[in-house]
């Protein structure tokens, strides 16, 4: 899953993972050194260990993006949205439990979301 079928990667120069409404799959990670590195993307249905599956969806309310972890530890990420006026903004993400699931929602429109810097985390507050 080197790019998608119009030639955008998943993946940026700065390895940041871009997501763009309507889109699910899953990004594989390796670990070195304790620390989550080499972020993959991969369709659904394969692996999940080592892996978060990432869903980015309109809703009736706005937009919702849905990470459920299959890493061993709790992890956390910056998130950033390319907004209609086509500014890149960051946005506060919540950690997401080993083994479980979290969702981000926004009230407005996201051209795309960049996840990025994804590491373990002992818990904390959304942010």
């Amino acid at each position: 899953m080197p790019c998608r079928s119009n030639g955008v990667p998943y993946l940026n120069e700065k390895g940041a993972i871009v997501i763009y409404p309507g889109e699910h799959f899953v990004i594989t990670f390796e670990t070195e050194n304790g620390k989550i590195a080499n972020a993959v993307p991969n369709p659904v249905g394969g692996q999940l260990s080592n892996a978060v599956e990432v869903r980015f969806e309109e809703i009736d309310s706005g937009m919702m993006l849905t990470l459920e972890s299959h890493l061993p530890g709790d992890i956390k990420y910056d998130a950033s949205m390319k907004v209609p006026d086509d500014r890149l903004v960051y946005t506060s993400s919540c950690p997401v439990g080993a083994g479980l699931s979290a969702f981000e929602t926004w009230p407005h429109p996201i051209k795309f979301l960049k996840l990025s810097n994804f590491r373990y985390s002992t818990g904390g507050a959304c942010e």
